[in-house]
């Protein structure tokens, strides 16, 4: 998740779609974006988990997300489902398995 209060936007990093590689650019572009913070409805700045959702950072902010652009990007489901298999079954996940801790 991405919060730029110059720019007035919020990126929603939604799993499997690419959002890693679009938030380093976003942040090497504009370095004062902050990553996984939020500006709450008091203008005090909130830590947030990376995949938060758009509904709870609306909620975090109150009335100040009415001011702002907030942009996701989405992907076609068997895409992701794809995109998950490949990375499980090569992945890191896959490097780290202890295979020998099956019976």
């Amino acid at each position: 998740m991405l919060f730029s209060a110059s720019r007035r936007f919020v990126f929603i990093a939604v799993p499997k779609t690419g959002s890693s590689a679009i938030n380093n650019h976003l942040v090497s572009v504009d370095p004062s974006i902050k990553r996984n913070q939020v500006l709450d409805e008091n203008g005090v700045w909130q830590k947030v988990h990376t995949h938060i959702t758009a509904a709870e950072v609306r909620r975090i902010m109150g009335s100040r997300a009415d001011h702002y652009t907030f942009i996701a990007f989405l992907r076609r489901p068997q895409d992701v489902l794809r995109s998950k298999y490949f990375f499980y079954a090569n992945g890191r996940p896959a490097i780290s398995f202890d295979h020998r801790k099956i019976g």
